[in-house]
């Protein structure tokens, strides 16, 4: 089992890998990662969270996030290119995945850090189009 925790409310306990991702203004996004079954947001709100399934392809985050806001994130035995594809949502087209890493899994646990720190401690890039 895995289990992500992005302070307060927002955590995940997922089967096979998880990423749970806490914005500023309070909003809690989680994701479980299964190997055969689509990725899926299980938990999402501010302050009364709600525990729904919504799926990645159709998921909007509630908040606007630049590189430099600050956001707590989690992620464990996550794929590097399903944190990528979540990330995308906060900053659309702005993602890189380096093709050494784009099978690798990334477990990392960052408590209020600019989401550009974020990125360069997953190994992923960040670009300006």
């Amino acid at each position: 089992m895995a289990r992500c925790d992005a302070g307060g409310d927002c955590f995940a306990t997922c089967r096979d890998g998880c990423a749970c991702i806490g914005d500023i203004d309070g909003n809690c996004y989680c994701v479980c990662f299964r190997d055969t079954i689509q990725t899926q947001i299980v938990r999402v709100g501010g302050p009364n969270i709600q525990v729904k399934t919504v799926r990645l392809k159709t998921f909007k985050p509630r908040s606007k996030v630049t590189p430099q806001s600050k956001i707590s994130i989690c992620t464990h035995n996550f794929p590097i290119g399903n944190l990528a594809q979540l990330l995308d949502k906060f900053l659309p087209n702005k993602i890189v995945v380096p093709a050494n890493i784009a099978t690798n899994r990334v477990t990392l646990s960052l408590k209020n850090r600019p989401l550009s720190r974020i990125l360069v401690d997953s190994g992923l890039k960040l670009v300006n189009i």
